[in-house]
């Protein structure tokens, strides 16, 4: 697991540790956060039974993205440091997930790759992280002002 106080993720296989050290504090999913790692080993995602709302991997694009009104923000959570229990701030980014169900959509016409099916009884969809971000990236530089 993670040790990011506000955004831990956990990864099981044979890239689990590589996936998820060094998750950076600041600019929690950004280019040193598990989700990076994921592009650069061209992971896929995988929704059960949630929609394009829901989809992390956006967040990635949001930090690779050029947009007008990107904003950042100090936040701040309590972390241990040697045993002990200290207060750390640090910078990230304002997150945006108003325009991922648009994006989502917007991406499935576009003709790039994914499959839908069920997981169970959940509608899923399976998507290459690689090119759902790049193109992620495109439509907010475009579409966000």
């Amino acid at each position: 697991m993670s040790d990011h106080p506000a955004v831990s993720f956990a990864a099981w296989g044979a890239n689990a540790e590589c996936i998820l050290r060094s998750h950076s504090l600041e600019n929690s999913l950004g280019d040193k956060s598990p989700l990076s790692r994921i592009y650069d080993l061209e992971g896929s995602v995988l929704l059960i039974g949630i929609g394009y709302d829901a989809n992390t991997s956006f967040h990635l694009a949001e930090y690779r993205a050029s947009y007008p009104s990107k904003s950042f923000k100090k936040c701040g959570a309590p972390i241990s440091v040697n045993g002990s229990r200290q207060w750390r701030t640090f910078d990230d980014i304002e997150l945006n997930c108003d325009d991922f169900l648009e994006i989502g959509k917007t991406f499935e016409k576009s003709g790039l790759e994914f499959s839908k099916g069920r997981v169970g009884y959940a509608e899923s969809v399976l998507i290459p992280q690689k090119e759902m971000v790049d193109f992620a990236v495109g439509w907010m530089n475009i579409n966000r002002g």
